[in-house]
C-alpha cells in the first residue's frame, strides 16, 4: 500500500480578497479616502500658511524701501506747498525744514508744527496739530501701510489720506485758515 500525500498551499492577498466581506471592503476604501481627504486638505493649509508668509515678507519688505521714499516725497511736498504760497505774497511766509532725516517742521512766522518720522514703525507723529480734514482724535499718527494690494499710503486709522490733503490741511491749520471763512 502506498499511499500519497501532496499538498498545496496558495497564500495570496487575492484569495483573501475574495474573502472579504463587501462590509471590510467599502470601509476600507472609505478610510483610504478620507486619509487621502485629510492629507491633501493639511497639504493646502500649509501652502497657504506659507503664501501668507512669502506675502508678509514682501509686504514687510516693500515697506523697509519705499516708507522712507514716502516720507521724503511727503517732505518735498510741504516744501513745495510753502513755495507756493510764499510766492503769492499774502505778508506771511510758511517755512518747511528739515531738522534731521525723520523730522520735519512747519513754521509760519512765531508758530511752528513739527512732523516726526519713525522708521522703524513706519509712522509719521504729528504732536500737537489738529487739521479740519484729518479725523481725530488729533493723536493718532499717519501711517504708512499698504493699499489695495501692494501699493502704499497714507492712512489715519483705516482712512486713507491722499498725500495732498495731509499737507494742504496741515498748512491751513499752521496758517490757522480752517477755522474762518
Amino acid at each position: 500500500m502506498k499511499c500519497e500525500l501532496h499538498f498545496s498551499f496558495t497564500l495570496s492577498r487575492e484569495g483573501r480578497r475574495a474573502k472579504m466581506s463587501e462590509w471590510s471592503k467599502a470601509a476600507a476604501d472609505r478610510f483610504r479616502k478620507n486619509a487621502r481627504f485629510e492629507q491633501e486638505q493639511a497639504e493646502k493649509l500649509r501652502q497657504e500658511e506659507h503664501a501668507k508668509n512669502e506675502k508678509a515678507i514682501l509686504d514687510s519688505n516693500n515697506l523697509k524701501l519705499n516708507a522712507p521714499k514716502m516720507w521724503d516725497d511727503l517732505c518735498d511736498l510741504f516744501v513745495g506747498k510753502c513755495e507756493e504760497f510764499n510766492l503769492e505774497g499774502a505778508g506771511t511766509t510758511l517755512k518747511s525744514l528739515r531738522l534731521d532725516p525723520n523730522t520735519l517742521e512747519l513754521r509760519r512766522d512765531e508758530s511752528q508744527r513739527k512732523l516726526i518720522f519713525d522708521p522703524q514703525r513706519y509712522v509719521i507723529a504729528v504732536p500737537g496739530l489738529e487739521s479740519r480734514d484729518i479725523p481725530r482724535p488729533v493723536e493718532r499718527p499717519i501711517e504708512i501701510k499698504l493699499k489695495n494690494g501692494s501699493e502704499l499710503g497714507y492712512f489715519r486709522g483705516s482712512e486713507f489720506v491722499p498725500a495732498e490733503r495731509i499737507v494742504e490741511s496741515f498748512l491751513d491749520d499752521l496758517l490757522s485758515l480752517w477755522g474762518r471763512p
